[in-house]
Parts: C-alpha cells; sequence; structure tokens
C-alpha cells in the first residue's frame, strides 16, 4: 500500500512544521506546491519534509481546481501510490500511525474516491499539547481522498477546496465517510485570521472566474465581521466551528480526544501584526517588481529545477466561457453540453 499527499501552501510557516511531520510519518510520496510564500514557509517544507517533491506556482488568482486536477494526473502517473491525499497545510488526518491509515484505506478499495468530513477544531492554547476544542465533523464539508481506480475515468474534475469530484460520463463509486474525520484548523490566532483573509481577498480580487461563482465568499463575511466588530474568544471560536459556511453535526463544544501523536513539533508559534505587514508588503513588492513575471500570466508551475512544467497564459474569452459554462450547466441541454465542454477545454 502506497499513500501519496499533495498540498497547497502560501504563508503558513506557523504551522508548516507540524504539518511536515505528519506528511513524513504517513507518506510515501509528498508533492507540496508554495504558491509566492513571502514569509519562511518554503524554507520550512524543503528542510523539513523528506522525500517531497516542492514545485513554485506563481499566479496573481487562487487556481485550485486546477492544480489538483493537473497534479492528480501527473502524480498517478508518476507514482504507483494506490491513495491520493488532497490536503491544505491546516489539516490532519486522524489516525495514530500508518497501519492505521493503511486499514482503513484497504477498507476502501472499490471506491474511486472516499469524502472524509471535516472536523473544525480551536487550539485551547498555543500547543498541540494544549488540546482543541470542536462541535464535531462537518454535515456539509468534506475533502477528498483519490484512489488510483480513477485513472479509469478519464473527464473526472475536482472541485475548487478539493471537497468533491465529478464525472460528466461516468458515475463515480464515492465513500461518503463518516467515522474518520479530517481535522481542520483553520484559525490559529487572530492575527492569523487577519493574514488568510488578506491573501485569500486579494487573490479572488484577481480570480475572474471564481469570484463570479462566489468561491472563497466566507472570507468576506468573516472580514466584514473584522472590520465591524471586536471578536471575542467566544466568536473567533464560533467563526471557527462554521468556517467557510461549515455546518457542525453537534449542538455543543466539547473537547478533542485525539493528540496527534505524529507531530513533534507540538507549539504552535504565533505571528505578530509586524510578521503580518512584513508579509503582506513582501507581496506587493514582489507583484510590483521588476522581475515580477509577466502579466499575461495566468498560471505558472516550475520544478524544483527552475523548469516550467506547466504553463496558462491569461485568455478572457475563456474565463468569460467558463463562467457561463459552470453558470448554467445544470440546465443546458446535452448537446450544448458536449460543446461548452469543448469550448472551456473540459475534454474527456
Amino acid at each position: 500500500m502506497k499513500v501519496a499527499f499533495y498540498a497547497m501552501l502560501k504563508n503558513e510557516q506557523s504551522i508548516a512544521p507540524a504539518f511536515s511531520e505528519m506528511l513524513n510519518e504517513f507518506a510515501d510520496y509528498i508533492y507540496l506546491v508554495d504558491h509566492e510564500s513571502t514569509d519562511d514557509t518554503f524554507n520550512i517544507i524543503k528542510n523539513k519534509t523528506r522525500k517531497a517533491k516542492i514545485y513554485k506556482l506563481t499566479s496573481n488568482r487562487y487556481p485550485q481546481s486546477e492544480l489538483s486536477n493537473f497534479f492528480a494526473r501527473l502524480i498517478f502517473a508518476e507514482t504507483d501510490a494506490d491513495f491520493l491525499f488532497f490536503l491544505d497545510a491546516d489539516e490532519f488526518i486522524s489516525f495514530n500511525t500508518k497501519q492505521d491509515l493503511h486499514t482503513f484505506l484497504v477498507s476502501n478499495a472499490d471506491f474511486h474516491a472516499i469524502q472524509v468530513p471535516w472536523n473544525n477544531l480551536s487550539l485551547k492554547g498555543d500547543s498541540f499539547d494544549g488540546g482543541f476544542t470542536s462541535m464535531g465533523p462537518s454535515k456539509n464539508y468534506s475533502k477528498i481522498i483519490l484512489s488510483r481506480s480513477i485513472r479509469n475515468i478519464s473527464d473526472y474534475k475536482i472541485s475548487q477546496g478539493n471537497h468533491s469530484i465529478v464525472s460528466n460520463r461516468c458515475s463515480l463509486r464515492i465513500n461518503n465517510q463518516k467515522d474518520v474525520h479530517l481535522f481542520h484548523i483553520p484559525i490559529l490566532s487572530y492575527t492569523n485570521l487577519l493574514i488568510k483573509l488578506l491573501n485569500g481577498i486579494r487573490s479572488l480580487e484577481n480570480d475572474a472566474t471564481n469570484k463570479i461563482l462566489n468561491n472563497g465568499y466566507h472570507w468576506y463575511d468573516i472580514a466584514k465581521r473584522v472590520t465591524t466588530e471586536t471578536l471575542s474568544q467566544d466568536q473567533l471560536n464560533d467563526i471557527i466551528y462554521h468556517y467557510s459556511d461549515s455546518i457542525p453535526e453537534a449542538t455543543k463544544v466539547e473537547d478533542l480526544d485525539f493528540n496527534f501523536p505524529y507531530i513533534k513539533t507540538r507549539t504552535l508559534p504565533a505571528m505578530c501584526i509586524d510578521n503580518l505587514l512584513l508579509s503582506y508588503l513582501a507581496d506587493i513588492v514582489d507583484t510590483n517588481s521588476k522581475n515580477a513575471s509577466p502579466k499575461n500570466i495566468d498560471i505558472m508551475i516550475r520544478n524544483d529545477k527552475d523548469e516550467v512544467i506547466y504553463l496558462k497564459n491569461r485568455k478572457v474569452v475563456a474565463v468569460f466561457l467558463r463562467v457561463i459554462y459552470y453558470r448554467l450547466k445544470l440546465i443546458l441541454p446535452q448537446p450544448i453540453k458536449r460543446l461548452a465542454r469543448k469550448l472551456v477545454g473540459q475534454r474527456c
């Protein structure tokens, strides 16, 4: 049994050490994409994550879905991985040992994909030793794990956020898992929340497709709250438990009965305001520097040899067609759907 993990990261230096240690414990193959981090995220993951292939993404927007679909096919082509996890740096699996993980995956070998519900956690102190509180798994938000059998489905598409997977031509076998959770620590501190909002909203402002489709709208909702009121710890916890419009299964808050035994770097230092401002300023300087990427570049991925392995230029007409297609695909007749898929590049 071989397991691969894929993640995009940006300015996650506080949690990157713990995330790297989880990958080292459970992964046979690791593919990481650094999205122009302006803090120490890239160096941390490079030094702490063994056997990782680390790529650099250049993009003014947040092309998560495009990259997930590209790397899913690349990883299954380059490796003999039986399963592929899609995680963010603030997401952790709920298994004590690698054997426990393998037992779970073997029991799901007949599925194309597994959907594991989010369990949003609030940090009680400043370390994993301090424990977490939770309102239980989400009723409406999951993250996917792909089985190698998905290679037989040529047109599969992973959604923004890696929450779901669909195929227009085939019926996918998906196990909507309830007993196993994916622990999500979306906010380490109030300062960490501000960093997420700055990065998220800035990316969306440059991303016409996701903005029109309302992907990432929760960042705007949260930003409105933090700019119009002073949040108490209980209010901050409420944002955490309901992060991205997640609906918790439980109605009361309870302590989490899991201590993350695979993590050795237990402390999670919070960023100070100076770090936040420097990170944001560095991002602006990079974007507007003389060495910045040409403005016609939409997505560029480079490997550790600085070779471009994926390049996509900006095409206003293609973006418009893609938005129209996603908006209307539920009501379009099948012949028009096939034509629309060709126009937006979704060939099976």
